[in-house]
């Protein structure tokens, strides 16, 4: 019984596979409403994505200066320069993993500017410099915001210096951005 249903599957899996090969599919694609969509590819090949336009990648600059709010939180400001320029505000969660030269951080910050909002995640290794000061030096990615920032992305290194007596945590992420946007 279970050698017939495997066959029964297999048989009409190629079956689907060479209908899309030979191009039967047509008439079941003009009634798939996804497909008829003002995104879809034409039959000719052609696209409607005219519509749709992506930016160069351009530097980013982003200077930070946050401070504990708790033992995974952190909040403050930052300036964003290159790609975009604008401030305001920061909120940041993050989990440190390990213990002295072979601990890091991974985590999200959320910033929310005049421009409006978005996301980055990151991960660093920290390097104890004294008893109360480390770096974390690492990589982020920029995810979609919103409002200005819908459709940015991007990417680059963190530099971060940590002083955990002051309860700060300055620094700045350096890397490439760009924005997909609809027009």
């Amino acid at each position: 019984m279970k050698n017939s249903i495997l066959n029964l599957v297999l048989s009409v899996a190629l079956l689907a596979i060479t209908s899309i090969i030979l191009g039967c599919s047509d008439n079941l694609m003009q009634s798939d409403p996804v497909v008829e969509s003002e995104n879809s590819i034409n039959k000719d090949g052609s696209n409607n994505l005219n519509n749709i336009t992506e930016s160069v990648p351009e530097a980013v600059t982003i200077n930070l200066n946050l401070f504990f709010t708790g033992p995974n939180t952190a909040a403050g400001t930052f300036e964003i320069s290159g790609v975009t320029n604008d401030t305001g505000y920061v909120n940041q969660e993050f989990k440190i993993a390990g213990q002295g030269n072979t601990s890091t951080v991974h985590g999200k910050k959320t910033l929310t500017g005049q421009n409006g909002e978005f996301e980055i995640r990151f991960q660093a290794r920290i390097t104890p410099t004294s008893p109360t000061t480390a770096i974390a030096v690492g990589n982020f990615v920029i995810l979609n915001g919103s409002g200005s920032y819908f459709g940015f992305h991007g990417q680059g290194e963190t530099y971060i210096e940590l002083d955990f007596a002051a309860g700060t945590l300055t620094g700045v992420y350096e890397g490439q951005a760009h924005f997909d946007n609809s027009n």
